[in-house]
Parts: C-alpha cells; structure tokens; sequence
C-alpha cells in the first residue's frame, strides 16, 4: 500500500506514521514515541487547516470528510483511491456485437443507506424491523449521484443510465444497451450513518455483524459454499459529537476481540 502512495502526500504519511506503529508493536515502545506522535498530529492539522482549508486550526471537524480528501488529492492515483473507495464500471454491447466499458467517473467513499433499498428489504421480510446489513447488501443496487427518482435523492441506479453510442467507429454511433454493472470493492470499506435514510421508517434499525459477506453476483446467497464472495470483518466505528468525534475500534487482546474506546477530547482508555 505505501509503495503506490506518492511520497510527501498527507495520506502517504499518515499510513507511514501507522507502519511505524505496527513496527513499534512487534519490537518494542522507542524513545522517540511522543515526537513522533506529536509529528503526525501536526501533519494532519496542516492538512486539515492549510491544504485543504476544511477548519481552523486546531479544529479537527468529522474525520470521514477529510480523510476523503486526502484519499482525493490529485497527487494520489486512481489504483491507490481504489484501496477506499467503490467504483461502479457499466459494461454494454450495441446491436452489431461490439462490447466495451465504460468505468464510473463517479468514485464513492462509503455506502449509502438508500430510502428505496431499505423499503424494498421491509417489504421482502415484513416481519422484521431489524435489518440485517449483510442481507440488505447482498441485494444494495449501485448508484451514482445525480438526480434519482422521487424517493430516492441524490442517486441513480447505475442500470438506469441512459443509453450511450457505440465507439467503434463502423458502427455509425449507434445505441447500445447495458448489460452488467461491474463494481470494484474497496480493500477499506466504509458505511455511511442510516439516520436520514430511516427518518421514514419509525422502529426500524440496522444489525452490524463482525463478518460481512458480499456475493460476487446481485442477488446471490452468500451463506451457500458455492457463492463466492467478498469478505469484510468489522474493525470499528467512527461517530461525530458537533465538535469532536469518538472511535470504537476492535483489537485482538488475549484470545478475544476488546473495544478500544477513544475519545479526541479526552485521553484513550481500554472499554
């Protein structure tokens, strides 16, 4: 990952910053921890402040907005953006045979709780007001923003885009049709809070598991051996408080997995 990081970049030296932390665990605390961490610190509230010019300094603000844009700096290439966000490629083929793709312009930093997908999951289990996430992915319809239909704000299924000319040029630019989404998954998977998307459905709440599994085919069951599928394991939660923001991460300690509670206003401490 630090190799396809250009160096110098803010997130480049954030994930060399967390390298020399791994190193640390396996060989021992050095002498020079507090410089170190004072040094990244002061990295991060540059970028925050001066590069970006997000917050003033000394304000860190919701750390999912700037570490979006430090995954979007120009300086960082499309094959590092892809390690954290999702990219949706439609793929499509014109009445004469010729099939091409045309990769999404539009790259997305989190999964979005949609107001149609969470309706279109409680009418498929109607006796269930707890939605369970691994369920409600394995049926999620990729979207680009732009301008949905009624209900659905701010995003378009892919699916629904409109017809694009075909590129070979013995084709005379004629119309073709979709026939599959292809979307690239991130190594670093992230959820957008549903809050806004359940304002609409009183009672209703969504289950986390440590293990998400997402079917390589729309639809699929992934609890069957023969679906394959994209693992992730849940390692925490990040959640804004106006001014600050606290951090729930899993870590492995003595055989089991324990919440580490941390708290940017006050000083870390084992939950």
């Amino acid at each position: 990952m630090l190799a396809a990081l250009p160096p110098g970049t803010t997130l480049q030296q954030i994930f060399s910053h967390y390298w020399s932390q791994i190193e640390w665990m396996e060989s021992g605390k050095p002498c020079n921890a507090k410089a170190m961490f004072e040094n990244i610190q002061e990295i991060v509230r540059h970028a925050i402040s001066k590069i970006y010019q997000l917050h003033d300094i000394g304000d860190f603000g919701c750390s999912r907005t700037w570490m979006n844009r430090t995954v979007m700096d120009d300086k960082v290439p499309l094959s590092a953006k892809l390690y954290f966000f999702m990219q949706h490629t439609s793929h499509w083929k014109c009445q004469h045979g010729h099939e091409f793709s045309l990769p999404g312009t539009q790259l997305h930093p989190a999964v979005k709780f949609e107001q149609w997908d969470i309706q279109k999951f409680l009418t498929l289990h109607s006796k269930s007001k707890v939605i369970d996430l691994s369920e409600y992915i394995r049926d999620i319809i990729p979207r680009n923003s732009g301008n949905g239909p009624a209900g659905a704000r701010g995003s378009v299924p892919v699916h629904l885009e409109p017809p694009v000319l075909c590129p070979y040029s013995s084709c005379n630019s004629v119309p073709s049709e979709m026939t599959h989404v292809y979307t690239s998954w991130p190594r670093f998977l992230n959820f957008s809070p549903p809050e806004d998307a359940l304002a609409n459905f009183p009672g209703v709440s969504i289950h986390m598991s440590h293990n998400i599994k997402i079917p390589l085919t729309f639809g699929a069951d992934p609890e069957l051996e023969s679906t394959p599928c994209i693992t992730y394991q849940l390692v925490g939660r990040s959640v804004f408080h106006k001014s600050h923001y606290t951090t729930d991460i899993l870590i492995p300690y003595e055989g089991e997995m324990q919440t580490y509670h941390y708290d940017d206003m006050r000083i870390p401490k084992n939950k």
